[in-house]
């Protein structure tokens, strides 16, 4: 099981980057029994695979064959028909199933949530059988709340409705089908599935969205989500018995980049081709140094204390002098909280776009105080200008 990938496409730190990742979880497809599951938000995140808008990425997929992948909310950070097209490419033959069980139609003008299940995004749910003869399903859903969290113009036409309800519907469908064991595959935290009974419906819950290394037990269900940015690999073993039909034991380790380096026997030589070909095709434009000469640690967040200096405060300062530059008069800037810290002293682009990955706009607009006090309350970080 993988999540949240975020277009990892380097080696860096703890994250095993591509080549490796990839190499990895191709040697253990070929195992016996063995199933590949993505739970989404696997494109967005470096210049290396927004470049190319996931192609990369998903070809690599493709090539080591992953048997499911979930819709993430960054999936449609480019818009409906990128996922679509991305959900199309094929490798050698074999493209990976893209589930969307809960990605329904929507009336923007009438405001209402349509019954049509949006299967252009993705299926409801696939099924294999194993060299033992086990039947297994996989549905796959995105969190409910998470259409909040994408820009509202790509995604006018369509609605994701209950997550919970989408997984019993679909899972009871599944065991109507035969399958022995079914798999709920959610691109969704732990805190948004847990206390709903689905252990009365799927045999093991797969999560993602949160960017933790966490697991949890209810009744007789487990529940997992291995980490983000390819620092984790999660390897479940489940154990059935035949005569009572259930799934009697769940083993879950969480596998870490020290790991793979170590087990893995050599960097599949088709991998490192797809990655350096697509990698040459932006190298110019991401080494482009963008600052020399630079002191200190810049960290995503705050987490060290109120004097770190974060590259939010950073993003802050450079919209804020760049829009008093084209002759506005601002008095706050305001960004996001950033997706990666830098810490050397020359910064390329590449660096930049791996803090800041999201294709967005500066926008200027007049506000009130209370709108500006409740957009600033949670996750945002300010420039204040000295005249304000």
């Amino acid at each position: 099981a993988t999540n949240d990938f975020h277009g990892s496409i380097m080696e860096n730190g703890n994250q095993m980057g591509l080549k490796k990742w990839g190499s990895f979880l191709k040697e253990r497809s070929n195992e016996r029994n063995t199933l590949l599951i993505d739970q989404g938000d696997t494109w967005q995140g470096s210049i290396y695979s927004n470049y190319n808008h996931g192609a990369l990425i998903t070809d690599v997929m493709n090539c080591i064959q992953f048997d499911a992948r979930t819709v993430g909310n960054h999936d449609f950070d480019w818009g409906v028909d990128y996922l679509i097209a991305n959900g199309q490419r094929e490798y050698d033959g074999y493209t990976t199933p893209t589930l969307a069980a809960n990605v329904f139609d929507y009336n923007f003008l009438n405001k209402t949530t349509g019954t049509t299940q949006q299967s252009n995004i993705g299926k409801k749910s696939v099924t294999y059988t194993l060299e033992n003869g086990l039947k297994v399903g996989i549905v796959g859903v995105i969190g409910k709340e998470q259409i909040t969290s994408i820009t509202s113009s790509y995604v006018q036409d369509i609605a994701f409705t209950d997550h919970i309800h989408a997984i019993k519907q679909e899972a009871k469908q599944l065991r109507e089908e035969g399958c022995d064991i079914v798999i709920a595959s959610c691109h969704a935290s732990q805190d948004d599935l847990l206390g709903n009974s689905l252990y009365d419906y799927v045999d093991l819950v797969l999560c993602g969205h949160s960017h933790r290394s966490e697991n949890a037990r209810e009744g007789r269900l487990n529940y997992a989500q291995f980490g983000s940015y390819g620092n984790y690999i999660g390897k479940i073993e489940l154990e059935y018995n035949t005569e009572t039909n259930i799934v009697t034991k769940t083993k879950i380790t969480s596998l870490d980049s020290n790991y793979v380096s170590t087990e893995l026997n050599m960097v599949d030589s088709t991998i490192a081709s797809i990655v350096d070909t697509y990698n040459q095709e932006c190298d110019e434009e991401a080494n482009v140094v963008v600052a020399n000469n630079v002191s200190g640690y810049f960290a995503s967040s705050a987490s060290g204390g109120d004097n770190v200096a974060t590259m939010s405060n950073v993003m802050c300062k450079a919209i804020y002098d760049y829009s008093k530059q084209e002759g506005y008069d601002v008095d706050l800037a305001t960004v996001n909280q950033a997706r990666s810290y830098i810490s050397s002293n020359q910064w390329t682009y590449s660096d930049i776009y791996r803090s800041f990955p999201f294709d967005n706009q500066v926008y200027i607009a007049e506000i009130t105080g209370e709108e500006m006090i409740n957009e600033v309350a949670t996750y945002n970080y300010v420039y204040k200008s000295p005249d304000f």
